[in-house]
Formats: C-alpha cells, structure tokens, sequence
C-alpha cells in the first residue's frame, strides 16, 4: 500500500513539473508571435491559473525581447491580473488600477487593491529600464477588464 502511495506521489511531482515546463513554453511562444507580428502591440490572455506564481517566476526573463520591440503581454482572471510591458507609455497604470477598482467583486467593495507596478526588472543581473511590470490579486468582473482593453486596442490571444 505503502509503495502505491509512493508511485502517485512521485508520478504526481514528475508530471507537475513537465506540466509546468510546457506552461512556460507557452508563454514564450506567446510573446514571440507578439514581437512577431506587426498588428499587436499589447495582447491579453484569459488565464486558466488559480494564481499568478507561474508569471511572476518567469516572465521577467521575457522583458529584454518585449522592451526592444515595444510589445507587452497581460495575463488575468477572476482572481488576478499580470503584466509585463516592454514600453512603459503603451499602458496608462494609473487608468488601469482605477478600472481594476471599479472591477472589483461585490464581496471586496470595501478593500483596497494591492496594486504593484515597477519600471525595470533585472534579467541575469542586467536592468531592463523604461518596462511596466504590474500585478494585482482581487476577486474581479472580467467584463470589465476585458472590455477595457478592447478599447484600448489591445489583441485578444
């Protein structure tokens, strides 16, 4: 018994890593059809992610190639919003966290965002300036959101 419980526990650690790996390979070739295409500046992916760990463990290593070619990415969800723009003018933070606000789920009217933003990030102890890195983690109403990035032409991926 003892060795079946053994077997689903390592097989369980096995596949969360591989599953994990593949999430990041994802992502990686999300912003490369970003920085490839010339239609999209800023793209926003529905996030299937209980939390946003798996974008704040990864995507600062993204920033150089979003920052040189201009383009950013927003993961988000009912729970949390993550993004990472290569140039800090093409998101207005200030508008987006007032919209988060106002999105914001009945049951948390009364509390305050924790709203973080930062212009540079480090990618292998090199500084990657003039970026917009932001997350916030609330309950929200998605429609919102994502009407506010249609109309701020941003590309649904």
């Amino acid at each position: 018994m003892t060795e079946t419980g053994q077997r689903f526990f390592d097989g369980y650690k096995k596949f969360q890593t591989r599953a994990d790996k593949l999430e990041v390979s994802v992502i990686d070739l999300q912003v490369k059809l970003i920085c490839q295409s010339s239609n999209i500046k800023v793209a926003f992916v529905l996030s299937d992610k209980k939390d946003p760990s798996i974008y704040f463990s990864n995507m600062d290593a993204f920033a150089p190639e979003l920052s040189k070619h201009k383009k950013g990415i927003i993961f988000y969800n009912e729970r949390f919003i993550y993004g990472l723009i290569g140039d800090k003018t093409l998101v207005n933070d200030v508008e987006l966290k007032q919209v988060l606000e106002e999105s914001k789920a009945k049951n948390f009217k009364d509390k305050a965002i924790k709203f973080n933003s930062k212009n540079s990030v480090k990618v292998a102890g090199t500084p990657v300036n003039n970026i917009l890195s932001f997350s916030a983690i609330c309950s929200y109403n998605l429609k919102n959101i994502t009407d506010y990035f249609a109309k701020n032409n941003f590309n649904k991926l």
